[in-house]
This record gives C-alpha cells, sequence and structure tokens, in this order.
C-alpha cells in the first residue's frame, strides 16, 4: 500500500510542478502541491523520510520539484509471538531534487 502511496505522490507532485511525468508511478487522489515546501510536508505527512538534494540557496517555498524517486524501506524483525518473527516497516525513505531559481540553467 506504501509504494501505492508513493507513486500517487509522485504524480501529484510532478505534474503540480508542471513537469509532466518523468517517472513512471500510479496515478489515484494526488497531492496538489505547488512548491517544493508543500510537496516535502506532503511526503512526511504519509510517513516518508525525505531525503533532499537542493540546488540553489532560495528557501523551500520558492523552490520547485525536479523529481522525486522512490527509496528504500527500512524494516525490523520483531517477534510475533510462539517464538516465530516478523519484518515491521519502520519508515519509506524518498529522495526529493529541488531546483531554486537562482540555479536556473
Amino acid at each position: 500500500m506504501k509504494n501505492y502511496a508513493f507513486g500517487a505522490a509522485v504524480v501529484g507532485a510532478l505534474a503540480a510542478g508542471g513537469l509532466g511525468l518523468a517517472t513512471t508511478a500510479q496515478a489515484s487522489a494526488a497531492p496538489t502541491a505547488t512548491t517544493a515546501a508543500e510537496t516535502i510536508a506532503t511526503l512526511q505527512a504519509n510517513g516518508y523520510r525525505v531525503i533532499l538534494n537542493k540546488v540553489g540557496a532560495e528557501p523551500l517555498s520558492e523552490c520547485s520539484v525536479a523529481a522525486i524517486r522512490p527509496g528504500r524501506t527500512i524494516t525490523d524483525t520483531v517477534t510475533a509471538g510462539g517464538g516465530d518473527t516478523k519484518s515491521e516497516i519502520l519508515y519509506t525513505t524518498a529522495y526529493v531534487d529541488v531546483r531554486c531559481p537562482s540555479a536556473a540553467p
């Protein structure tokens, strides 16, 4: 389910930033974030740990998202009773590439 939600977040962030679909993702109820700060906040609100790659010196509220890439899912092994163990998802990472106006080519 997390991968499906991540796909929706990717599609929403890219569409809102006017960047088109630069990555393959599944679409559903996508967020309507318009700045990098809003996109990052949306991902964090959905439980993702965001790793930011920012080009430029402006605040995130003035920058746009260039790409969002899925990261690793971090798990932990916990006891499930009766001597069994199971993997529990702790969090999933998301890589967000951000471009600010001063970094325009």
